[in-house]
């Protein structure tokens, strides 16, 4: 039990409290301020004349936030070097030469490594390369897979490190062939003294400012792998025109001899962060407390960015890790350029008053000085209450103004440079008429608008992407906005000219009805089923409306990390761990079907779950290829869809506000519009009486169509939706149908494919490897059937057992002479198997693109599982067939009789076409090697792309593209194709 609060208690507990207080804020004579900055690294901008500043104040840099930066380099062994040519094979594919003076004896050790990315010194030269052509054919079967930009150019890295030197010893010497010219120059190689090697290196050639790190334990000399992380902060050409004015840096670099006398500068973090993803700030914020930064400094001047929303997470971060932060706008919650964590209650809409000014830079810099001569104010800051400033309603902030905003004009507020208009609780869409015999544009297509809810909230999602609209995307997410307010610019330009908004002919107008939306289930037949809708409106609908689809909604299944590929781990591997402020799940979304152009990911809405807010969630696309798309994505931000099934990496900052269990998501895609829009016919218009709650008119329009719903399969999907919209204006749509898939329909059996999937003796053999056996054990203890055995079960252990990967380029023979057998014992059920003469090869003039098998598949169980047995002989068979054209298969067993290896080949593959569908995943590779064969690199890369996104295919995915890139002739291509197969043998993320 604790004692009595004695008068000596008392002054003591005082006298630790004034120091606690006090402490922090008296320093040493000569103490140094120790800064962080939270801005991107590579293409800053920063002039050479600050180059100096920079040596003296930079301590640490921190990519937590980032990545892209880091090189991994591989151990040269003596098979990649040789020293009569003073070269060594580069990653890229041809052999590099080194600088003359390098001794390549053994007391040196040589690694090797490739880099790329779009701040790289000699642009221009790498731009040159891509311009050379590929070989004189016209037309180039490439053209369409050239989407090669500077950046996906790669070259070459080789290090040299002393390993026995006297002074040098540990010294690296690193060099880069930016030219790509396979000849590595004298102002192409960088020294890195043993002294200092974990700290960032500043180096200047010509008008360029590197840094360089080495991480993890660079002196170890039996390391196969070591890393390099390698930053442009000056002198690609991509940065000469990214800075207007003073740069953050250049400020604090400034600010430096500004400082009081008790402190003898500034000690710079660099906190790399590209984007301002929500995760990456957290993991950039927690580095910035691990690394004893007193206040970090963060930009939100980069595109893509929402300067409330950042300056809001940032506010929270700073009460999170103690560590004040500083931006160079103003925003709601810093006013004063500080992030009030109190302030992160205040509305958004409230952003209106933030708006940049004239001065805005010179306030910023005097801020600035201020701060950093005195921050016991920042730190009472970091120490508020996040939330805690109490808010009035949201029409106090238009001050006189709010009584005069209404629907139908835009109303300034005050003597701002912003106007306000009310959404419609009834409105569908929106546009504005700028004259009275101008056009009604869309709000989405007028710069400068946003739309917030009636909380005065922003509408996040992505139809915001390019500005707001009412018809992007997922159609349950806009109508947030019915109720709202509309903000907009005083002044907007449209077509070269400038218009008012408050001008007496510029108004709005709304389509508006109390049922937006129509719900229908479906029975997942692709039959086209005609139907009658009813729309409820306050304004008349055409007599003809358009269906069209729009979006297919897909619910994200959570997986375990114990679920996920170890290729997909590896490969994010880096992005893991991030810090305390850092929580990360994995999803799986299903493969893409082949009609969709855009996806995103959103978090599902349901009003018993918690929802987290969206803008602390971030997402990354991964593939089982070894492919990391770069950047992430923020919750709502549309992409490009991949063929290939996503694994989808959600990472959120992690605030004591946050919801205890993982979002729930959905990926959400955009169909491309290929087929015609089904017309639907107006069979029925009247008038009946209005519901007053829903609609100020006061009668409302009933109107009713017969049409059909065209047939699209639901895929695996949720929710398919579609938009009716007039025949006179494609945008905005005006009404959504909503189709649901029935979740109590029964499940569809189980066809040959779902046995060629599960199949017990691959299951069997899978489960010896994983119990100890190796491959050669099992197969000696596989012996092979009498042949009169007609047994396809043993035969088929055998085939699995000889046909296992390490062990196949040894046994091709045996691989076809046993797939021979099940071929046969198969036929007793199924009947006589195609051969060449009944299956045309896809790619010949008799094929077509989509080819039905030439003989189908029994009904019975018996029969079923037959087929799937014969489809996986036969792909054996042709896959063993084609090894043996491999180099080091010839080495070995050099092939005798060329045209009946022709013929062999041309035999079994067209076997298998008839079997099954040859562009199916599963055995898109046959395909891929015949095309290739035939001498249709380009062809087969198509395959390669399209078809071949899952199945066997993924773990050599690249080496396959590799192979076909360097069968283009076009050397750019072929580079990438190396690089890119170096990575990922090394399990490192493929990004360009």
């Amino acid at each position: 039990m604790a004692g009595p609060m004695t008068v000596h208690r008392f002054n003591a507990l005082c006298l630790a409290v004034l120091f606690f207080i006090v402490w922090p804020i008296t320093t040493a004579n000569g103490e140094k301020l120790r800064v962080g900055l939270i801005d991107p690294i590579d293409g800053y901008g920063l002039p050479i004349q600050h180059l100096p500043d920079l040596r003296r104040c930079l301590v640490a840099v921190d990519d937590s936030g980032d990545i892209g930066n880091s090189i991994h380099l591989a151990k040269c062994f003596r098979d990649v070097i040789s020293v009569p040519d003073h070269s060594v094979e580069g990653v890229c594919g041809r052999p590099v030469k080194l600088p003359r003076h390098w001794d390549l004896n053994a007391s040196h050790r040589l690694y090797r490594g490739v880099a790329c990315g779009p701040w790289r010194p000699r642009t221009i030269v790498r731009d040159t390369l891509l311009e050379q052509q590929s070989s004189p054919q016209s037309p180039d079967p490439w053209s369409k897979w050239k989407p090669l930009v500077e950046s996906n150019v790669p070259n070459d890295v080789v290090v040299r490190i002393d390993d026995q030197g006297t002074d040098d010893q540990g010294t690296w010497q690193v060099a880069f062939d930016w030219d790509a010219n396979l000849v590595i120059g004298e102002d192409e190689v960088f020294t890195l003294p043993p002294a200092r090697l974990e700290q960032p290196h500043l180096f200047r050639r010509d008008d360029a400012i590197l840094m360089m790190q080495p991480v993890g334990n660079p002196t170890s000399e039996s390391a196969d792998e070591i890393r390099l992380k390698c930053w442009t902060i000056s002198g690609s050409t991509r940065d000469t025109d990214r800075r207007s004015e003073p740069s953050l840096l250049t400020l604090l670099l400034q600010a430096s001899g500004d400082l009081p006398n008790e402190r003898a500068g500034i000690e710079l973090v660099w906190l790399d962060v590209g984007g301002l993803l929500p995760a990456d700030l957290g993991a950039a914020m927690d580095a910035a407390q691990r690394l004893d930064c007193e206040v970090v400094f963060a930009n939100l001047g980069q595109p893509g960015n929402v300067a409330t929303d950042t300056a809001q997470l940032l506010a929270s971060l700073s009460h999170q890790t103690g560590v004040a932060v500083v931006v160079n706008q103003r925003t709601t919650v810093a006013p004063d350029f500080v992030a009030h964590p109190a302030k992160t209650s205040i509305p958004d809409i409230a952003e209106f008053r933030d708006r940049k000014q004239p001065g805005s830079s010179e306030a910023f810099r005097r801020a600035t000085k201020l701060m950093l001569q005195d921050l016991r104010s920042l730190r009472h800051t970091v120490a508020e209450q996040p939330g805690s400033e109490p808010t009035g309603p949201i029409d106090a902030l238009f001050g006189e103004s709010a009584s005069a905003i209404n629907s139908q004009r835009f109303q300034r507020i005050d003597a701002g440079m912003q106007v306000v208009a009310r959404i419609p609780l009834d409105a569908v869409d929106g546009r504005v008429r700028l004259s009275d015999d101008g056009p009604a544009i869309p709000l989405h297509q007028v710069e400068g608008i946003r739309l917030y809810d009636l909380h005065g909230q922003r509408i996040g999602g992505p139809e915001l992407v390019d500005g707001p609209a009412f018809d992007h995307g997922w159609p349950t997410h806009t109508l947030d906005h019915r109720g709202g307010y509309v903000i907009a610019p005083e002044t907007i330009k449209w077509k070269g000219k400038v218009w008012n908004t408050t001008d007496r002919q510029c108004r709005l107008s709304w389509t508006r009805g109390t049922a937006p939306m129509l719900e229908k289930t479906t029975n997942r037949t692709e039959s086209e089923q005609p139907e009658t809708i009813q729309l409820i409106g306050s304004q008349e609908t055409p007599d003809t409306l358009l269906l069209s689809a729009v979006t297919r909604v897909e619910r994200l299944d959570r997986k375990e990390e114990s679920e996920v590929p170890s290729a997909v781990r590896q490969s994010a591997s880096h992005l893991l761990n991030r810090g305390p402020s850092v929580q990360s799940w994995w999803y799986r979304a299903s493969s893409n079907p082949g009609t969709v152009r855009h996806q995103t990911v959103l978090q599902e809405l349901d009003e018993t779950v918690p929802a987290w807010d969206q803008s602390h969630l971030q997402c990354w696309t991964l593939l089982e290829t070894g492919w990391l798309q770069t950047p992430a994505d923020r919750l709502g931000a549309f992409r490009h869809s991949s063929p290939q099934a996503e694994w989808i990496l959600v990472q959120a900052v992690k605030l004591p506000t946050s919801p205890k269990q993982a979002p729930r998501l959905v990926l959400a895609s955009r169909f491309e519009q290929k087929a015609d829009d089904a017309p639907w016919k107006r069979t029925q218009h009247q008038r009946r009486a209005s519901d007053p709650v829903s609609s100020t008119d006061k009668r409302l329009w009933v109107d009713e169509y017969n049409g059909t719903i065209p047939s699209i399969s639901m895929h695996g999907a949720e929710i398919l939706w579609y938009a009716f919209h007039s025949p006179a204006e494609q945008s905005p749509a005006t009404r959504w149908l909503r189709l649901s898939a029935n979740p109590n329909e029964p499940a569809e059996p189980h066809d040959w494919l779902w046995h060629y999937d599960h199949d017990p003796v691959a299951e069997l053999l899978q489960q010896r490897l994983l119990a100890g056996s190796s491959p050669s054990k099992i197969l000696s203890r596989t012996p092979k059937p009498e042949e009169t055995l007609d047994d396809p079960v043993a035969w088929r252990l055998y085939l699995l057992a000889l046909d296992q990967p390490t062990l196949r380029k040894q046994h091709l023979n045996e691989v076809i002479a046993a797939a021979d057998h099940v071929l046969e014992l198969c036929q007793q059920r199924l009947g006589p198997l195609p051969g060449q003469e009944t299956s045309a090869a896809p790619g010949s003039e008799t094929a077509g693109p989509e080819r039905t098998p030439a003989f189908s598949t029994p009904p019975d169980p018996a029969g079923i599982l037959a087929y799937a047995w014969a489809a996986d002989a036969a792909y054996r068979q042709v896959r063993a067939i084609g090894y043996r054209e491999l180099p080091d298969v010839i080495a070995t067993h050099p092939i005798k009789d060329m045209e009946s290896q022709n013929r062999e080949f041309e035999s079994a593959f067209g076997r298998l076409c008839g079997i099954v569908d040859i562009h199916d995943p599963r055995f898109a590779l046959a395909l891929v090697r015949h095309d290739r064969r035939r001498g249709h690199p380009a062809k087969a890369y198509e395959v390669l792309y399209r078809h071949a996104h899952e199945g066997p295919a993924m773990p050599w995915y690249f080496k396959k593209e590799r192979d076909l890139w360097s069968d283009s002739g076009w050397e750019p291509l072929r580079r990438l194709g190396h690089a890119r197969w170096f990575l990922r043998q090394a399990n490192e993320p493929v990004m360009h």
